[in-house]
């Protein structure tokens, strides 16, 4: 697949997920610090959900997967926001870019333009479970 589709899905998927989308943190949904779940369901219903930046993240991984993109081009990654608060998206690699989809962003946006994140580490759809550090973030 190429940058060009990569980028139109990637674009696609934002579109779908953020007007849908109600930041609530899951120590007041779930009444736990951290739960990870897809709301791929919810957004393919056109209904609105509740989750933080976690179930965002893992909301656009399955949809890119449904939209035929390569579990090795997919990434959830870990950083740190600009204020230090720690943060999850997901990331679509092309051969020459990796686009971010993320709840604080309604656009998607390449790595790069990072909006002053620290990359901390990533996992690769491909290898669930298989947290890997940054090395040039």
């Amino acid at each position: 697949m190429n940058n060009v589709e990569i980028f139109r899905i990637a674009m696609d998927v934002q579109k779908r997920i953020a007007p849908l989308f109600i930041y609530t943190p899951d120590s007041k949904q779930y009444n736990q610090e951290e739960h990870w779940t897809s709301h791929a369901k919810a957004v393919k219903a056109n209904l609105l959900f509740k989750d933080d930046c976690d179930g965002y993240a893992a909301t656009a991984a399955e949809l890119l997967v449904e939209a035929g993109i390569p579990k090795e081009s997919i990434k959830l990654i870990y950083c740190k926001t600009e204020t230090g608060e720690a943060h999850l998206v997901c990331g679509v690699s092309s051969d020459t870019n990796t686009y971010i989809i993320e709840n604080r962003y309604h656009a998607i946006y390449e790595w790069k333009q990072k909006h002053g994140y620290k990359w901390m580490y990533f996992m690769s759809l491909a290898r669930p479970g298989e947290w890997n550090k940054v090395t040039n973030g």
